[in-house]
């Protein structure tokens, strides 16, 4: 595969990227995006695309406009990130981080009689991981 070919399956990967992450962070529209990106509503249609690669400067409006943190921004648009010794580690935690902020999103949206139910729920999770108590309330 030549390095032409490659450059744009990497572009339209990223393209993917961005409009999934575009939606989750409840741009409906291209056209709501461009709006808090400041830009045209055909650009946002290039980056989504493919057919346009994402600038840095851009990228770091982005992640501000979808906030998410920059790194994770930068290494889905197929843009350089600092090489660290946790790589690994720090990609697991973006995709917590993303897990975590489409769960708030969610609830965000939901009614009041099941946000409530949602929060029953965790409680009683807490309430599982809680330690037990002694019966006489801890004191000794």
């Amino acid at each position: 595969m030549d390095d032409k070919r490659r450059q744009r399956e990497r572009q339209a990967e990223a393209g993917r990227w961005l409009r999934t992450e575009r939606e989750r962070a409840g741009f409906a529209t291209l056209n709501q995006f461009a709006r808090a990106l400041g830009i045209d509503q055909s650009q946002v249609s290039r980056y989504e695309l493919g057919t346009s690669a994402v600038s840095d400067d851009r990228a770091e409006k982005i992640a501000e406009v979808l906030r998410l943190d920059i790194i994770t921004v930068r290494r889905n648009l197929g843009l350089w990130v600092p090489e660290t010794p946790m790589g690994r580690a720090e990609m697991v935690m973006d995709q917590n981080e993303r897990m975590v902020a489409d769960l708030i999103e969610r609830v965000r949206r939901l009614n009041e009689r099941k946000r409530r139910a949602v929060e029953e729920v965790v409680r009683a999770f807490e309430d599982e991981q809680a330690p037990a108590r002694e019966p006489d309330g801890g004191k000794h």
